[in-house]
C-alpha cells in the first residue's frame, strides 16, 4: 500500500531482493506448462524512492531468472511496473533501453492510469483530464505497455468545469477517451476492480457495465498545439451567455 507505514519506519533497502526473485522462480515453475498464463508481473506498484538504477537492475534479474525457471518469451510477456516513477514513464524506459541494449525480450512496461490521486489529478479540469488520456494514448503508441489498473474515478476539480454534464455522462465520456487510449496498449488494459461496492460504480466494472458507463463512443477531440487556452476547455464548459461580472 502507498501509505501503510509512516515513512521512519521503512527503507527501500528493507526490500529483500533476493528473496523475490526466489518467489518468482518458484511460480515460474509452477505454472511454465499453463497456457492460460501469458503475463507475469514482477512486482506491484514499488515505491517512488527506489533509485531507478537499482529497480532496473532487480527488473533485469527478474527477467532472468523468469525465464531460466521456464516461461519463454514466446509465449509468456514479463511484467515491469513504472507507475509512479518519479524520473516519468518514459524517461525511466528510455534509461531501461540504454541499460540492457535489446536483450530482454516480450517484455511490457506497467502503468495504472488513475485521474483522482494527489494535486496534479484532484487540480485538473474535465479538458485536462482529456488531454491526460491523449498524452496516455501517445504514450501506448511509442513502447509496449499495459495499463495493469485503471477506472473511472475524477479529481475534484472535474466536477465544476464540465458544464451542464450531469455524472454519468461525465463518468462515461471519460471512459469512453480511456477505452479508446487502450487500443494502442500493446498487452491490453484490466479495469480496477470487477467487483466492489455497488455505489462505488467508478470502481466497479459489473455495476458500470450495466449502467451503459462504458459504451459511449469516444470523442473526437478538437486539435490544440499548447498556445492560449484550449478550445476544448470550451466544448465541455461554456462560457455563459451573461458575460457581465456582478459585484456585492
Amino acid at each position: 500500500g502507498r501509505r501503510q507505514r509512516p515513512e521512519s519506519r521503512w527503507h527501500w533497502k528493507h526490500w529483500d531482493f533476493a528473496a523475490s526473485l526466489k518467489i518468482l522462480q518458484l511460480l515460474a515453475k509452477r505454472y511454465r506448462d499453463r497456457s492460460c498464463v501469458t503475463g507475469i508481473a514482477v512486482c506491484n506498484e514499488p515505491c517512488g524512492v527506489i533509485p531507478g538504477n537499482t529497480l532496473m537492475s532487480y527488473y533485469s534479474k527478474a527477467v532472468d531468472t523468469i525465464r531460466k525457471a521456464g516461461m519463454p518469451e514466446s509465449r509468456v510477456a514479463v511484467v515491469l511496473p513504472i507507475f509512479q516513477r518519479p524520473e516519468g514513464e518514459e524517461a525511466f524506459i528510455a534509461k531501461w533501453s540504454k541499460m540492457t541494449q535489446g536483450r530482454h525480450r516480450n517484455v511490457c512496461f506497467d502503468v495504472h492510469c488513475y485521474h483522482c490521486f494527489e494535486n496534479q489529478f484532484h487540480g485538473k479540469t474535465f479538458a485536462e483530464q482529456l488531454r491526460a488520456v491523449e498524452e496516455n494514448s501517445a504514450m501506448f503508441e511509442r513502447y509496449p505497455m499495459v495499463a495493469g489498473e485503471w477506472a473511472l474515478c475524477l479529481g475534484r476539480a472535474t466536477w465544476c468545469t464540465c458544464g451542464n454534464m450531469d455524472e454519468e455522462a461525465v463518468i462515461s465520456v471519460f471512459g469512453a477517451q480511456q477505452m479508446e487510449a487502450f487500443r494502442n496498449a500493446s498487452h491490453g488494459s484490466f479495469f480496477w476492480n470487477w467487483k466492489e461496492d455497488p455505489e462505488d460504480k467508478e470502481w466497479n466494472y459489473q455495476v458500470a457495465q450495466e449502467m451503459g458507463l462504458l459504451k459511449r463512443s469516444a470523442l473526437v477531440l478538437p486539435n490544440w498545439d499548447h498556445t492560449g487556452e484550449d478550445p476544448l476547455e470550451e466544448v465541455l464548459h461554456p462560457s455563459p451567455e451573461d458575460a457581465v461580472v456582478y459585484y456585492g
